[in-house]
């Protein structure tokens, strides 16, 4: 999933459980179940050949500026609830993709290939040979973005 949504998962994590540790444990948790929902346009098993690229087209032209857009509008609205636990809750809920991508940014430091097996790992053990085209998995990820929005605000 993208970044933002899983950020969106942090922020009902956040909002609903109060304990900081636990708050962390859910939004980790909850990465892990989102990512096993189909959500790209490539089997997983080929994800290695042009992942550099990808990565950073993706965090830089896409989310980046959702990120801001969201953040400013949940601002502007005063929807924004930043305490301790929704810290916890959304750096849980991203952070495993985080780690991913410092295995690309620092491909010499082995530790962090650790978290690339793990991300595939994650990605193929419960979900095998699916391939969506952009028009599948896009509308997945906006509905989740929106579906979380809705219910942390509401």
């Amino acid at each position: 999933m993208f970044l933002t949504v899983h950020a969106a998962a942090g922020l009902i994590i956040g909002k609903y459980i109060h304990n900081s540790l636990l708050a962390f444990l859910a939004g980790f948790i909850s990465h892990l179940i989102l990512d096993a929902i189909p959500h790209d346009p490539k089997d997983p098993k080929k994800w290695r050949l042009s992942k550099n690229f990808q990565f950073f087209f993706i965090v830089m032209f896409l989310e980046v500026p959702l990120t801001i857009i969201i953040g400013t509008w949940l601002f502007i609205n005063n929807e924004l609830i930043l305490n301790w636990p929704t810290f916890w809750a959304i750096v849980g809920s991203v952070i495993l993709d985080f780690l991913y991508g410092l295995n690309y940014l620092f491909p010499k430091l082995k530790i962090f290939s650790i978290f690339d097996r793990f991300n595939y790992w994650i990605h193929i053990r419960f979900i095998t040979n699916y391939k969506l085209p952009w028009y599948a998995w896009l509308p997945i990820q906006l509905s989740a973005l929106v579906i979380f929005l809705l219910i942390y605000i509401s």
